[in-house]
């Protein structure tokens, strides 16, 4: 009688084991997803977005591609942020390419690193940065502007070495792709 009673003991707590096994596997697993994306956020400190695209078509003319793009502070430092120079690639579904260093385009709203950069912090902890690449190309012989896009730039962290100097800290490749131009 003493071992079918410490038989069906057994079995109880082996099962109330298994419930609290099952349970433990659940919350370790929750935990590490939560470290996982924690750990995704360190690794990629900016978010990156297109907020709006505007399209300027000019049949034989300067046509623009005008792109907001957002770009928000996920690490834990602020940052000194910097639209490298000539790093655009732009090019629609049609295989024309807009250049926002042509003659009529522009960025606005984030300095722009060509000889020298700025190396003032324009994107606290948490906080975003909102700015226009205003791309252009001249569109002949009954060219259209397509309707989508990749677009490709680079962004620089700048700031100051031992001697004060202005120096780039890291580059942080920005890529969209088949993005739509409505």
């Amino acid at each position: 009688m003493k071992s079918i009673l410490l038989l069906a003991m057994m079995a109880m707590s082996a099962t109330a084991w298994a419930q609290s096994n099952e349970q433990l596997q659940r919350e370790n697993a929750e935990l590490r997803a939560q470290l996982a994306q924690q750990d995704g956020q360190q690794a990629q400190p900016l978010a990156y977005s297109i907020q709006s695209i505007r399209k300027q078509e000019k049949p034989n003319g300067a046509s623009h591609l005008v792109i907001t793009v957002q770009v928000r502070n996920q690490s834990r430092e602020p940052l000194a942020l910097n639209y490298l120079s000539r790093s655009t690639n732009l090019v629609d579904n049609h295989g024309l390419s807009y250049s926002p260093t042509q003659n009529y385009g522009k960025i606005h709203g984030i300095p722009v690193a060509k000889n020298t950069a700025d190396p003032s912090v324009n994107l606290p902890v948490g906080g975003s940065l909102t700015f226009v690449i205003d791309a252009t190309n001249y569109l002949k012989n009954g060219e259209r502007m397509g309707s989508e896009f990749d677009l490709h730039f680079t962004l620089g962290h700048f700031g100051h070495d031992a001697k004060r100097q202005i120096v780039k800290l890291r580059d942080f490749p920005v890529s969209f792709t088949h993005v739509p131009i409505r």
